[in-house]
C-alpha cells in the first residue's frame, strides 16, 4: 500500500501529465483549424 505522500505525488504527477497532454492537443487542434 502506498503511503500518503507517495499517493499524493503520484496523483499530482498524473494530473500534470494529463493536463499537459490536454493543452498540447488543444493547441494542435487550433493550429489545424486556423491553418
Amino acid at each position: 500500500m502506498l503511503s500518503y505522500n507517495e499517493a499524493l505525488a503520484l496523483l499530482t504527477f498524473g494530473g500534470v501529465s494529463a493536463l499537459t497532454v490536454y493543452i498540447f492537443v488543444r493547441v494542435l487542434q487550433k493550429k489545424e483549424a486556423s491553418g
